[in-house]
């Protein structure tokens, strides 16, 4: 399996709990995470831009058979949450019963415990999407 290298991990961090990605100075497309070249036009002219923490819902599954890392919270839900930039992102869903998700609901990023290591206790830290009106 392949394992990003720590530093990379902790110099990304930021980028995933800000919702920090980059916007094309040529065409203007927002992207998320941050990218090399420009998706949609091919420049390479792109600068760093913080993103809104509100989306709506796209697609929702339950989660029966997690990894042991997200075991405690089984069943939970996964989305498919479109930012209001335009980039979608894939997060767990949090402080809702899967009966009350619906599709096109409006959601709001939310920085929270994402599991705690067993080997080393380490609490890793991330986004959930709760919702909003």
């Amino acid at each position: 399996m392949f394992r990003s290298s720590v530093p990379l991990r902790w110099r990304r961090y930021a980028e995933r709990y800000r919702l920090i990605g980059n916007k094309c100075k040529k065409c203007g497309n927002v992207h998320y995470p941050k990218v090399e070249i420009c998706e949609k036009c091919g420049s390479k002219e792109l600068e760093e831009y913080k993103l809104k923490p509100y989306g709506k819902l796209l697609s929702f599954s339950e989660v029966y058979s997690p990894t042991e890392e997200f075991s405690a919270y089984a069943p939970y839900c996964v989305g498919i949450i479109q930012l209001e930039e335009g980039p979608k992102i894939l997060a767990m869903i949090a402080d809702v019963k899967k009966e009350d998700l619906k599709i096109g609901m409006k959601l709001k990023a939310c920085f929270r415990k994402l599991y705690k290591d067993g080997n080393n206790g380490v609490i890793h830290y991330g986004l959930k999407f709760t919702p909003y009106f």
